[in-house]
């Protein structure tokens, strides 16, 4: 397993303040977050949030550990920093949830080898996502 840094994402805030927010319609997973720090440009303030969709999600974790408390996760070890966003390589969660799934009359295998890890790393908690690919919605 080995996270790697997702580049196409905006820097988020690492002020304390983040409270990223989650919302799913069962396929589609959400993640909104405030972004580093705000602009002001032509007197009009910009730069705030910014909105994640992760497509065809099959499986989300949002909780502990926060930044503090990070060399407690079991991906730790290979290099997670607070406030970042990752795509952990070889994951042993798709793994899990594929032996999960196996007991489905129509299991095939196959199905999960097109999903991706995604971990993004808040202030006060973390984001976990499994799903077939992400895109940023907006940023404002």
């Amino acid at each position: 397993m080995k996270p790697q840094k997702l580049k196409r994402l905006p820097e988020f805030a690492s002020l304390g303040f983040d409270q990223p927010q989650v919302s799913s319609n069962g396929v589609d997973v959400d993640l909104v977050f405030p972004k580093q720090l705000p602009l002001v440009v032509d007197g009009r303030v910009t730069g705030l949030i910014a909105a994640v969709r992760f497509e065809l999600a099959i499986a989300c974790y949002f909780g502990l550990p926060n930044d503090e408390a990070l060399s407690g996760h079991p991906l730790s070890r290979f290099g997670l920093e607070p406030y970042r966003a990752y795509e952990v390589l070889g994951s042993a969660w798709i793994e899990e949830l594929s032996a999960r799934n196996s007991v489905h009359p129509n299991h095939r295998g196959d199905s999960f080898a097109d999903m991706h890890h995604f971990l993004f790393t808040f202030k006060d908690e973390l984001f976990e996502c499994v799903a077939s690919g992400y895109q940023l919605v907006f940023e404002v």
